[in-house]
């Protein structure tokens, strides 16, 4: 949720992580509505980043973070307009519709009823996952140490395959 304090916290410590342990970060919209009164339409123009744009997800990405970064600035559906700035910074412009026939705004919702399906309840949730397991972390001082365990155990279980290979 763009409009989430603790998902602003969580959100430049995943993604540091990411990249100090070469592990990928899946990303799912889960804008809770409610008293979130302007991060649906925020979750909507990074997926017209994402999907539209060249180099879309980077752009993305450092949408994701600047809005993160500047919640506290973002009061209403209105503030969103720096959108328009941030994307000029970048030599991309919004179009005057950003989602004309409702497609961006489906994978959101698609996102979200993912999560209401599987329990979601809250925000951030995030989950270290391996082909053998999954671990929801609900305190950000375990991300790492949840990593470095799943990087383990897929090491031992990549030389064991490689050792029955070899026989």
């Amino acid at each position: 949720d763009l409009e989430c304090p603790a998902c602003s916290r969580a959100y430049p410590l995943v993604h540091a992580l990411s990249m100090k342990y070469g592990v990928p970060v899946v990303m799912k919209d889960f804008p809770l509505g409610g008293a979130h009164i302007w991060s649906f339409d925020a979750a909507v123009y990074a997926r017209y980043m994402q999907d539209k744009l060249p180099n879309g997800k980077n752009i993305a990405d450092q949408y994701r973070l600047a809005i993160f970064q500047n919640q506290n600035m973002i009061a209403s559906k209105d503030d969103l307009r720096a959108t328009q700035k941030f994307l000029a910074d970048r030599k991309q412009q919004l179009p005057f519709v950003v989602d004309p026939q409702g497609e961006l705004a489906n994978e959101v919702k698609t996102d979200r009823a993912l999560g209401d399906r599987i329990g979601i309840n809250q925000t951030p949730t995030i989950w270290v996952v391996t082909d053998k397991a999954f671990q929801q972390i609900s305190d950000f001082e375990q991300i790492e140490p949840a990593i470095q365990n799943a990087k383990a155990q897929a090491g031992s279980s990549t030389a064991e395959t490689k050792k029955v290979a070899k026989k």
